[in-house]
C-alpha cells in the first residue's frame, strides 16, 4: 500500500479529505530537526523512509498472523475503528 493508498482510504473512512504531501528529504529534515528530535533519530527515519519508498518492505508475510495467533485486520478496518483519531 503506497502513501498515496493510504490517505485514499483515511479520507473515505473519515469522511474528510486528506492527502499525501511527498516532501523532499531536506525539509523532512528540518521538521524533524524543529520537533527537537536527536540527528541520529532523523537519520534513522529518513533511512527507513527511503527504503519504504524503493519498495523493499512491500512484501507480504504471515509474521503478524504468527505473533497475535490471528489474522491481521485491514488498512480500512484499522481506520473505521480509529476514526476519532483522525478527526
Amino acid at each position: 500500500m503506497s502513501y498515496r493508498q493510504a490517505a485514499e482510504i483515511l479520507s473515505k473512512e473519515v469522511g474528510k479529505k486528506i492527502d499525501y504531501v511527498n516532501i523532499s528529504d531536506e525539509d523532512a529534515r528540518k521538521a524533524m530537526n524543529g520537533m527537537g528530535m536527536e540527528e541520529r533519530f532523523i537519520d534513522g527515519m529518513m533511512e527507513l523512509y527511503n527504503i519504504i519508498i524503493a519498495g523493499h518492505l512491500s512484501q507480504t508475510t504471515n509474521t503478524v498472523e504468527q505473533i497475535i495467533g490471528r489474522k491481521p485486520i485491514p488498512f480500512e478496518q484499522f481506520a473505521r475503528d480509529n476514526v476519532k483519531t483522525f478527526n
